[in-house]
């Protein structure tokens, strides 16, 4: 059986993006935004997307992380309204509960918030991984949310390895455009085509 993956996103101008001025920031170092699209994606999350029928929702277990927080793994609902989705293509189960391991063993790491610094002073010229805490503290790694989800795509085989994961949520946009379909949960009870 094969499972898919989905990448959630939420833009500048989503009621989900809570006003703060580090998504401020985020919009302002967003790349040129190509076709008629004018709000940047400023935000990401990758969801492991439940079996049963959910109506107008995305219900899943999805991983990432904010500011001065912790990687999570958990349940969440996902309304159309305040996310855009990027369906993977589907994967076998085996890489799908892989994937989700790796996910789940990241939970806990901090927030990487030197990679996050030097990208934005730098206008995201300047890309350092959160590997770099692994040097004092063994095991452990630091992210910001575009970070944790390009690793994840990347243990799936979904990203090449040798692309920084040390993205804006925009930039992980356009990389998925053109190899992942937009996808949005619609309830339809009846088409009558009379």
């Amino acid at each position: 059986m094969s499972r898919s993956v989905i990448i959630a996103f939420v833009d500048a101008k989503s009621p989900a993006l809570a006003e703060h001025f580090l998504n401020r920031g985020a919009i302002r170092l967003a790349p040129p935004i190509p076709g008629s699209r004018v709000d940047p994606k400023v935000h990401c999350e990758i969801i492991f997307p439940e079996n049963s029928e959910s109506g107008e929702d995305y219900v899943g277990y999805a991983c990432s992380i904010v500011w001065n927080g912790e990687v999570f793994m958990r349940r969440k609902r996902f309304s159309r309204r305040d996310w855009t989705f990027r369906v993977l293509p589907p994967v076998s189960s085996a890489l799908f509960d892989e994937m989700r391991r790796f996910a789940t063993a990241c939970r806990g790491d901090r927030f990487n918030h030197i990679g996050y610094g030097l990208y934005a002073l730098s206008g995201g010229t300047l890309r350092v991984s959160g590997e770099w805490s692994a040097r004092f503290k063994p095991m452990t790694r630091r992210w910001f949310c575009s970070e944790i989800v390009l690793e994840i795509l990347k243990y799936g085989g979904f990203v090449p390895r040798d692309i920084s994961s040390v993205q804006h949520p925009e930039t992980v946009y356009q990389m998925l455009e053109s190899t992942t379909a937009p996808t949005a949960r619609k309830t339809v009870s009846l088409l009558n085509f009379n």
